[in-house]
């Protein structure tokens, strides 16, 4: 993990760009583990005398940005309009096309902000789901007879 991918995972338009890229994180928490991730990593691949990259400067730098992280999560983990937006992603269905077998299937935005990523969404990716499973729009075992 890096900040790089983090920024990609938060979303928003770059600037050069008239792409807006989606927000892949369905939650603070979800932020706050990829933060804990890039700290642990740097943790360890920087540890004095037994790492062989061994950048004490980066093990600071890591706590920083681990501390300031927790100190922008601590801002908004509970606003209002947060928790409302989140509120709202979780009442609407979500909705996503398996590309092997072409079935629809529903998902919670937890996981719908990670499945829509995927370049190849297949029903595996939902734990506990399979393209044998009828659809879940149109309830058709085979040959979906959903619109697009």
């Amino acid at each position: 993990m890096c900040l790089e991918f983090i920024e990609q995972k938060i979303g928003g338009k770059r600037p050069g760009s008239t792409k807006v890229a989606d927000l892949q994180y369905a939650s603070p928490a979800q932020l706050r583990a990829d933060f804990q991730l890039l700290h642990d990593n740097c943790m360890k691949y920087n540890e004095p005398g037994l790492s062989p990259y061994n950048f004490p400067p980066a093990r600071e730098a890591a706590g920083r940005v681990l501390a300031a992280a927790d100190a922008a999560l601590a801002k908004i983990q509970n606003s209002r309009p947060l928790l409302a937006a989140l509120e709202f992603a979780n009442s609407v269905e979500h909705w996503i096309q398996c590309t092997r077998c072409s079935k629809w299937r529903r998902a919670q935005y937890e996981q719908y902000a990670r499945l829509r990523t995927l370049p190849n969404f297949q029903c595996g990716h939902i734990p506990g789901r399979g393209c044998a499973e009828p659809c879940d729009g149109c309830a058709k075992p085979d040959g979906c007879e959903c619109v697009a």
